[in-house]
Order: C-alpha cells, then structure tokens, then sequence
C-alpha cells in the first residue's frame, strides 16, 4: 500500500522493498526466545526477524506459540519480552540488532513535512 501511495508515512522494521526516504526512530537488540524446558541447541531456527523470508508466516503471535509448543526457536526484537507468551520461554542475547524506521515519501502532504521536520529537528 505504500508503494502504491495508499498511505504517505507507514512505521515499521527494517525494509529494503520500500521506496522513499526513511527516518530511524529506534534500533532494538535481538533475542533468541524458545521453551524454558527445551535447550536451544535441541532447537531449530523456526524465525529470524532479521532474515528476509518468502512466503513464510511471520505473524508474531504465532511465531510465539510454535515456540512455547516446543517447535523450535525464533530470533525477535527485545521487546516481545511483553508479550503473555514469553512467561514460557526464556531468552538468549544475539549479537545482532533491527531497527525501527518511519518511511514517508518525499512528496507526502506538507502537514506530515512540517511534523517530520519537527521531529528531526527535536526528538534526535
């Protein structure tokens, strides 16, 4: 939809399919999360956020699951640590991180220019 110029900004990971400037809003850690009674290396890699997949389910939700039914592992930002899910699995640091970013397009309405220019200028 954005690239189709449905919407003029959308919020999301790391993309290297979409067209347009970019702002970075925040860079996250990557955890390993699977099964506390399972050990990781008895696990294979279900997911890894930071890997682009085609035709895969990455709904998170579902990811979780696979992964507290003992499926295997998946690679996720630090933040899914909120999740209810994650009172079942425990979690191992990675060395890599994924980053958040706000894509608008350059011509994008100039209500949404001045907010973008706002938050430059004050928020980073």
């Amino acid at each position: 939809m954005f690239n189709e110029r449905d919407l003029d900004l959308i919020i999301m990971m790391e993309n290297n399919v979409l067209k347009g400037p970019s702002l970075l809003l925040k860079t996250y850690p990557l955890v390993k999360y699977y099964h506390k009674d399972t050990s990781l290396e008895s696990l294979s890699l279900l997911y890894d956020t930071s890997t682009e997949y085609k035709n895969i389910d990455t709904e998170i939700e579902q990811l979780l699951l696979k992964a507290c039914m003992k499926e295997g592992y998946v690679i996720l930002q630090k933040f899914m640590d909120q999740s209810p899910y994650c009172k079942y699995l425990s979690s191992s640091t990675t060395n890599k991180t994924s980053s958040l970013y706000l894509y608008y397009h350059e011509d994008a309405h100039q209500i949404i220019l001045n907010i973008l220019n706002t938050v430059k200028k004050h928020a980073f």
